[in-house]
């Protein structure tokens, strides 16, 4: 059982996917990009949630409306 020096972290293989990304991704993200990206992300989020709710609310209302009217 060998055990790693502390600090030292162990090298990774890389993906198909790693490989094919690599040239697009900067080494460093700027904090205000991720800041960027993470509120976006839950903007995007919340408003499909939001969406989804209004939406099932509006088609239960029709269809009472529908109901009552038939």
């Amino acid at each position: 059982m060998t055990e790693e020096p502390q600090g030292q972290a162990r090298p990774t293989k890389p993906s198909r996917i790693g490989e094919w990304l690599a040239p697009y991704v900067p080494e460093y993200f700027p904090v205000a990009w991720k800041l960027g990206l993470s509120i976006s992300l839950l903007i995007l989020c919340g408003m499909t949630i939001l969406g989804s709710l209004l939406l099932n609310n509006q088609l239960d209302r029709m269809r009472d409306q529908a109901d009552t009217f038939g």
